[in-house]
């Protein structure tokens, strides 16, 4: 959790284009649209993720808690 950040930020677990098995996190981030965009935690390419009900294992992503 990121402080008071994580009390009114959601986060979410998701892969990025064809590597499926490491897993970052990704902060859902909401416009004034209420269109939803979802940012990666660590300085991993944001090419078309996808959302995981599944546990984060990238280290990377994992430091940043």
């Amino acid at each position: 959790m990121r402080g008071a950040d994580a009390q009114t930020t959601q986060y979410v677990a998701g892969t990025v284009g064809d590597d499926l098995l490491t897993v970052h996190e990704f902060k859902v981030v909401t416009d004034g649209d209420d269109h939803t965009t979802l940012e990666p935690v660590c300085p991993v390419a944001n090419v078309d993720p996808t959302q995981w009900l599944r546990a984060v294992n990238c280290p990377h992503c994992l430091a940043a808690r």
